[in-house]
């Protein structure tokens, strides 16, 4: 029987050397039905000129500008949904995958139509006995972190279970469902991936974990400059409440409030009291800028209303137990 095909989208900008070494792991894919993108977001490196020349099985759209995560992943899913692709994957240029990680999640997801996303095994690369990824987790204010983040790789990693949603370093999803829901929501960066997969569960769909396919992820908590770790900042508490106002049900409100209206207090409070005044400055953007989006927000509720997919199916994988990340750092 024909495989179906697999259309894998590396969008890189100015990351060369880590493409490289991506697309050679890649190479050693077993799955034959596999198609690359490499998706180039105005890179001033060589990228486009290295893929060119040492990986000419590989399709490369080059956008003449970086156009961000979302909007140049975006291109990448278009261009394998126009190509009639079954299925495709969302992998950062930083991650490298073991030779059966997508055997693994193409026999998981044909198993069972209705499955709509897959999370494999996502590992440290400096040390593959250290969990960075097995689904994500989502909190009752929006906050959301990998499941098992940076915890020992064990037995009790090697079940495969349900999973609110797929991070977006390895993100496997039913091109069927794409077409529903539709691509990732315009965050920029940070907490589409959640976002798309809520609205995968709410089209009827459901998401797994698959612990057989495992992929190793360059990761780091550092950003480098105070300006980038205050956008970080911003994008991420600015995002997170965008998750909310488009995904969470009314019907949870009375819960929800609550919770956000304390959890955002604390936030405030404590970077004022730590000095962190940048930070303090951050969460009021955000909170302003999510205000000003309730009408948005609002129109995509009705659109998802029309096309019959107004029921919350992912509240069940809610943490209402906790607000912010309940572990050790910044993570997301």
């Amino acid at each position: 029987m024909r495989e179906p095909v697999v259309c894998v989208i590396v969008l890189n900008w100015n990351g060369k050397e880590l493409l490289r070494e991506c697309l050679d792991s890649l190479q050693r894919t077993a799955y034959e039905a596999m198609t690359v993108v490499v998706v180039d977001n105005g890179s001033s490196d060589g990228s486009a000129d290295m893929v060119r020349s040492q990986f000419p099985e590989v399709e490369l759209i080059e956008n003449p500008t970086n156009i961000g995560f979302c909007r140049g992943n975006n291109a990448g899913l278009r261009y394998a949904l126009d190509r009639g692709a079954a299925y495709c994957v969302l992998l950062n240029n930083d991650v490298t995958v073991r030779a059966t990680w997508l055997d693994e999640l193409v026999a998981a997801a044909e198993e069972n139509e209705r499955v709509g996303a897959l999370s494999p095994k996502m590992l440290m690369a400096d040390s593959e006995r250290t969990l960075n990824s097995a689904g994500l987790c989502c909190s009752i204010i929006g906050c959301v972190w990998d499941r098992g983040f940076g915890e020992p790789d064990g037995p009790e990693w090697d079940t495969p279970a349900e999973v609110l949603g797929v991070s977006g370093g390895a993100f496997f999803v039913r091109s069927s469902a794409l077409r529903e829901v539709g691509l990732l929501p315009n965050f920029d960066i940070y907490l589409e991936d959640a976002d798309l997969s809520m609205r995968i569960w709410n089209a009827g769909y459901t998401i797994r974990y698959v612990p057989a396919s495992v992929v190793l992820h360059k990761y780091s908590a550092t950003m480098g400059s105070t300006g980038n770790r205050r956008r970080k900042y911003y994008l991420n508490a600015r995002n997170r409440l965008r998750l909310v106002l488009r995904n969470f049900p009314l019907s949870k409100a009375h819960k929800l409030v609550p919770h956000l209206v304390f959890c955002e207090l604390k936030a405030l409070g404590s970077s004022l009291k730590s000095g962190e005044f940048w930070k303090t400055v951050a969460e009021l953007q955000a909170i302003l800028a999510s205000v000003g989006y309730i009408f948005a927000a609002a129109v995509v509720r009705a659109r998802r209303m029309a096309r019959g997919q107004g029921r919350c199916l992912f509240w069940h994988l809610i943490r209402e137990d906790v607000g912010f990340f309940p572990g050790a750092g910044e993570v997301r």
